[in-house]
């Protein structure tokens, strides 16, 4: 029998390159997540779903790469139902932002 649990993944904070690994048996959706920019510039953010410790690459596994405005939020519908293999990585960028992410987490299957 399947163990659902709905949890906040990532709370919000300050962007690191790791910022969410599915635990070991368990597969994780993605519901939501929101980069926040609250510094005085644009700044590019990226985000994707990586092998363990494997860094972000365009066109290999990086699923957004967006340029969010000083003061203004980004709702990454690009990570919206996304799946997160057990020990697979949500991995994101974007300097000085804040990122929040919520989802599911499925293991005993």
């Amino acid at each position: 029998m399947a163990n659902v649990v709905v949890k906040e993944l990532v709370p919000p904070q300050v962007v690191a390159a790791m910022m969410y690994e599915a635990p070991a048996l368990t597969t994780t959706s993605i519901q939501a997540a929101t980069f926040f920019n609250g510094t005085a510039g644009t700044v590019t953010v990226q985000a994707g779903i990586t092998a363990n410790g494997v860094a972000l690459a365009a066109g290999v596994n990086m699923l957004l790469s967006v340029a969010v405005l000083a003061g203004a939020s980004y709702v990454c519908y690009e990570l919206i139902n996304q799946k997160i293999p057990p020990g697979y990585q949500l991995r994101c960028a974007g300097a000085g932002c804040i990122f929040g992410a919520g989802g599911v987490e499925v293991s005993g299957q």
